[in-house]
């Protein structure tokens, strides 16, 4: 069988986990990391040495679906030939197949030998936070990688060689809910940071579209709390028994308005932290986008602006403090070449490689992960957006 030759598209520090493991000692050695600030830059961080390669197989370039309901779906398969479904099962099924489709990208017909190592708690807590790079990219370890985002860093040890130590892993279960984790260290981690979905608002009935019935429904709910406390009994007037009526009417209505399930999908995003944290992460649209959330008191932005480089227009985000108007962290593509390029959308490849960088070095770990964790759910939204287009934002 002929053997192929490839490498990565790019590829950052060490080129095999056999090379980082080696090193490990020297990193440990080298715990002082000098960290400044630098502009923006259009230059790649990545060297071109080259990668071994984990699978070279051409895989059929497929959807990737959850393995999960692949292994469900075998089963079902497997027990249509022997059992009888019942009615409801059946019923079930079409509710689900009403259900619109997930956006999935596709599989990644080319996996690569990891080159990164897993950052443990030790070296996490002397690399984060800080102002070193940080690079994001898909997992090419995985073929599902395109449902997956490395976070990682690079540390420079002895004579000059680098090694390269993941910081986190995002796990993107189902795009259009945007459902994801946010882990410490890699994606086997138990250590997850936060976890996300998109927000749904319940439709509004016609009923509540009277300011008369609103009024109403007030004066309902001061009677109940008035029925509370002890009075003797009375006869009621005519004009009592009819406002009991309509009291009644619209508690009914009330009651059937809680069952009512949030179906309209809005453009923000609900994030809850392993602090118990909650962040909402709201898109807004008005001349620019920018995605706004609120942090112990504190409003943010992460701003997207578009420049001009050279021939082509490349986006990037900056966060930035609305109350003192200073931006904290930035988020830049890194420049590959047009075969590098091309390279990484035959692999399907739909957020492209960037680096995110903290300005300011003495903040709260607490703080870091909020920082991260939203300007990764801004960059993966903007990108879904921009690929997909998505047809409630139409």
């Amino acid at each position: 069988m002929t053997r192929h030759t490839l490498t990565r598209a790019w590829s950052k520090g060490s080129t095999t986990s056999e090379g980082t493991i080696s090193d490990r000692s020297s990193t440990r050695s080298s715990r002082s990391i000098q960290s400044s600030h630098t502009q923006y830059t259009n230059l790649t961080s990545y060297s071109d040495t080259k990668a071994i390669v984990k699978h070279c197989e051409l895989y059929e370039e497929r959807e990737i679906v959850d393995e999960a309901e692949d292994s469900s779906s075998e089963q079902d398969d497997r027990r249509a030939s022997t059992e009888t479904y019942a009615s409801t099962v059946a019923s079930e099924a079409e509710s689900d197949t009403s259900r619109a489709p997930s956006l999935r990208p596709l599989m990644r017909h080319i996996c690569y030998e990891p080159d990164a190592l897993a950052t443990g708690p030790a070296e996490f807590g002397e690399l984060f936070p800080s102002t070193k790079r940080i690079l994001i990219q898909h997992d090419d370890t995985t073929h599902d990688g395109n449902l997956n985002l490395r976070l990682d860093t690079e540390l420079t040890v002895s004579r000059g060689h680098k090694v390269k130590l993941t910081l986190f892993h995002l796990r993107m279960y189902d795009l259009a809910e945007r459902q994801f984790s946010l882990r410490r260290y890699q994606r086997q981690s138990g250590r997850e940071v936060c976890n996300s979905k998109r927000k749904y608002l319940k439709p509004v009935a016609a009923p509540w579209s009277s300011p008369a019935t609103r009024r109403s429904l007030i004066s309902t709910l001061t009677k109940m709390s008035l029925k509370t406390l002890k009075s003797k009994p009375r006869s009621k007037t005519p004009q009592e028994l009819g406002e009991d009526e309509e009291s009644d009417d619209d508690l009914n209505f009330l009651a059937t308005q809680a069952d009512v399930k949030a179906t309209i999908p809005t453009d923000s995003v609900k994030i809850e932290f392993s602090n118990y944290a909650q962040v909402q992460l709201d898109c807004a649209k008005r001349g620019e986008t920018k995605y706004d959330f609120e942090y112990w008191g504190e409003k943010y932005s992460w701003r997207r602006n578009v420049y001009r480089d050279e021939s082509e227009l490349v986006f990037s985000f900056e966060l930035v403090n609305l109350s003192s108007g200073d931006c904290i962290a930035h988020i830049t593509p890194d420049k590959l070449s047009l075969r590098q390029a091309r390279r990484e959308a035959s692999q399907g490849s739909w957020v492209p490689p960037c680096s995110m960088r903290l300005t300011e070095k003495d903040i709260s770990n607490d703080l870091g992960d909020v920082i991260v964790a939203t300007g990764l759910m801004a960059l993966v939204d903007d990108c879904i957006e921009r690929h997909w287009h998505e047809p409630h934002r139409s």
